[in-house]
């Protein structure tokens, strides 16, 4: 992967002082393991797990694309009064981008440390995830549904045909449907004009029991794509 398409700040921070070093090695291992135990389970135990959505084409974005975010996961509970509330979010940095042939996919710690690197060019899939993890980040499934909230409606239809799965789109918010059964939610807020505000995305994954709140931190519209 090209270096140059993340930020300076991203590159893993060295220590000189080996007592401040070791803390932030403790530290760093203990967020890998509760993120890695997070994904690894979940509060709703799934008897029949759905079929997997299909990943998207990078050229059927429309353009080139280079975007960082920070990515939040809340696993969720409902409380005896069926109100749901968000427990133990845990935070991550993804920096991703789309060419036509192509999408990288790379997600770091609040301090810089890659927990997982993807490449995809509309055929494979490859993933490399931090040895320090005991389970492997859900990774292509938070790529999915980055995908659903981005790729244009006409596209995912398309990939969607002949398949139980539906999209609906109400807005800028759209849902996922496996025949009748609501499977995620994705509710989009645009920047506000004077960029006070950022754009943000909370995807929520009924099946799964968890949701993803994202705020984009940049983003960079490159070449448009000349669909086949």
């Amino acid at each position: 992967m090209n270096g140059s398409l993340f930020p300076q700040s991203y590159k893993l921070i060295r220590f000189t002082n080996n007592k401040v070093q070791q803390k932030c090695k403790w530290t760093t291992t203990l967020l890998f393991t509760a993120l890695s135990l997070l994904c690894g389970c979940t509060i709703l135990q799934v008897a029949n797990p759905l079929p997997s959505l299909p990943l998207l084409a990078p050229t059927a974005l429309g353009h080139e694309w280079q975007v960082s975010q920070t990515v939040t996961l809340h696993p969720r509970t409902t409380t005896l009064d069926n109100q749901e509330k968000k427990t133990s979010a845990l935070s991550f940095i993804a920096a991703w981008s789309v060419t036509q042939h192509q999408i990288n996919f790379v997600s770091l710690t609040p301090m810089g440390q890659v927990l997982m690197n993807l490449q995809y060019d509309g055929k494979e899939l490859v993933e490399h995830y931090s040895p320090i993890l005991n389970k492997a980040l859900p990774g292509k499934e938070v790529l999915i549904q980055l995908q659903l909230a981005h790729w244009p409606l006409a596209v995912i239809n398309h990939q969607f045909r002949s398949t139980d799965w539906r999209i609906e789109e109400q807005g800028l918010n759209r849902k996922v449907y496996l025949g009748t059964k609501l499977v995620l939610a994705i509710y989009k807020k645009p920047a506000s004009t004077d960029l006070k505000r950022k754009e943000t995305l909370e995807i929520i994954n009924y099946p799964m029991q968890y949701l993803l709140s994202i705020e984009t931190i940049n983003q960079t519209l490159l070449n448009r794509v000349q669909q086949p």
